[in-house]
């Protein structure tokens, strides 16, 4: 998976940028598919924006739980998508991801495909309450 064969829509782009942000102003050094989540949370237009007006998730708290996470070692890769290193299970959840928009013939990854591998991957299993889910 090469991003020169993978367009990205302007959502998704803002999302891996949020990302990186939270990334950097943390004390993490390797962006997590927690990040990302994070990341959706905070974007306020379209499907996510509806979803985040819908659940009421403390973003404060989300960060804190992520901080507490890296205490266990992660292999770091390195991807095109990303300016910082990522995880080997953010790799994945791209994989997948880009998998979803090839399995309903799109051209453009979406923030739909991200959200939807980030769920399968079970991201947002212990980060979400049932509810939320």
């Amino acid at each position: 998976m090469t991003k020169s064969n993978i367009k990205l829509t302007d959502r998704i782009l803002r999302i891996i940028s949020n990302a990186e942000c939270e990334v950097k102003s943390s004390k993490n050094e390797i962006l997590r598919p927690e990040h990302l989540l994070l990341a959706c949370f905070q974007e306020h237009t379209g499907t996510l924006g509806e979803i985040t007006l819908k659940c009421n998730i403390d973003l404060n708290s989300l960060r804190n739980w992520i901080d507490k996470l890296d205490i266990v070692p992660v292999q770091n890769s390195v991807s095109e998508f990303f300016n910082v290193s990522v995880s080997n299970e953010v790799l994945a959840v791209m994989e997948l991801a880009t998998e979803y928009m090839k399995k309903y013939k799109q051209v453009f990854l979406n923030e739909g495909h991200l959200l939807k591998a980030l769920i399968n991957k079970n991201v947002a299993e212990s980060l979400l309450t049932e509810e939320q889910k």
